[in-house]
């Protein structure tokens, strides 16, 4: 399948899913297929480039009761110099552990937000997928994804 048509078949799903949820199967799909389209480097950017759109798409939640918490914005400006060479992995991986830790404190403070806290995690994760040279476990995921 192209990629043009697996976001096609993602929105379709995501659309269709009582929880807005797109399954790991199709997740995966789209990444492997980003590989294979474009030459390796450029794969792992449309990956990265897709994570921070995907945490940007959702920070207005986290606006809603975080607003004067950068801690996302932070880590998408750190997977933008990660990703364009303006930062050492060492100092990035600091940075994770570090905002990582901060998630975690505000998870327990606030037991009730924990779907808002998913996307500090989220703008995370961005980092390390800009870290990673390969995507997460992809290619041992069996689920076709509907």
């Amino acid at each position: 399948m192209k990629f043009n048509e697996l976001i096609e078949k993602g929105l379709h799903l995501v659309k269709d899913d009582p929880l807005h949820d797109l399954r790991v199967g199709v997740r995966c799909q789209l990444l492997l297929s980003s590989d294979r389209a474009d030459a390796k480097t450029f794969g792992h950017q449309k990956r990265v480039r897709i994570a921070i759109l995907s945490v940007q798409k959702v920070l207005p939640l986290w606006e809603l009761e975080f607003s004067k918490d950068p801690m996302p914005y932070q880590a998408v400006e750190l997977t933008e110099r990660v990703i364009s060479g303006g930062c050492a992995t060492t100092i990035a991986e600091k940075e994770i552990g570090k905002m990582w830790t901060h998630c975690d404190n505000l998870s327990c403070r606030f037991e009730d937000k924990q779907n808002i806290i998913m996307v500090g995690y989220g703008a995370i994760q961005t980092v390390r997928e800009a870290l990673s040279e390969r995507h997460f476990g992809c290619d041992q995921v069996n689920d076709q994804g509907g």
